[in-house]
């Protein structure tokens, strides 16, 4: 068990109790992976951090019911794509609910990848991302704030101005 201390200053510091996954080699060193062993949410943080994490620089969209907006999660290291529903979409990132537990989701700055396709006639996209939240939804799945990586996904081939048009057919 490790105990993670985040905090923006020396006065509201917030401990969270954790447990180690695994680290990785990166190219700029190793990033250690750890996963929360109680419910962390932006209340239990110190309210700058917990502001930073809330803060959305974009409007959200809700797609219209019968949108035909699909979306699917690519765990990078392990497991397999699976679908996810769309609660709501920005410029920067979407929020979608996945049939998995919260307890088997590491979160804060995991990388993904999403696959994203508009049925019928539209080929599928698919973008570098990150979970910036986690917290249970009903059923036992998982709801996920996910922000799209704009350096890696501007340089594959203009995956932006994909992604943008795609936004569009998907909250139109």
């Amino acid at each position: 068990a490790v105990v993670l201390t985040i905090g923006t200053d020396d006065h509201t510091p917030a401990a969270i109790p954790c447990v180690f996954v695994r680290n990785v080699a990166t190219e700029t060193g190793i990033e250690i992976q750890l996963r929360a062993t109680t419910l962390v949410s932006p209340s239990t943080l110190p309210s700058p951090l917990a502001r930073q994490l809330e803060q959305r620089r974009e409007p959200r969209h809700r797609p219209p019911a019968g949108s035909k907006a699909l979306v699917a999660i690519f765990p990078l290291r392990l497991g397999r794509p699976m679908s996810a529903s769309l609660v709501d979409v920005s410029r920067q990132g979407m929020c979608v609910v996945i049939p998995v537990s919260h307890a088997a989701v590491s979160t804060w700055g995991t990388s993904i990848a999403i696959g994203l396709k508009m049925l019928p006639d539209h080929p599928p996209l698919r973008l570098s991302a990150t979970i910036r939240t986690a917290r249970p939804h009903a059923g036992g799945k998982a709801i996920l704030g996910i922000e799209l990586d704009p350096v890696t996904n501007a340089v594959d081939r203009g995956h932006l101005h994909a992604y943008h048009h795609w936004l569009s057919q998907a909250i139109s």
